[in-house]
């Protein structure tokens, strides 16, 4: 993996792309991340500024009776 910072020197982001991912691909990528950065949490902390009343994690389970 090859980790990449699109945040600042000052507020780092780093990502991981895969190592086998054409330059300009990644080129690319880089470039839509950086300009929706506000979009993406990079960290736990950034988590904290999103409103939960839209932003909830879960995992679907299904009932071991379900399963069967």
């Amino acid at each position: 993996m090859d980790s990449c910072n699109i945040g600042t020197n000052e507020d780092p982001r780093t990502i991981k792309l895969a190592k086998g991912v054409p330059k300009e691909y990644k080129r690319m990528c880089l470039n839509l991340l950086k300009e929706y950065i506000v979009l993406f949490a990079c960290s736990y902390d950034d988590l904290k500024t999103f409103d939960t009343s839209f932003i909830k994690h879960k995992i679907p389970f299904k009932n071991r009776s379900e399963a069967i």
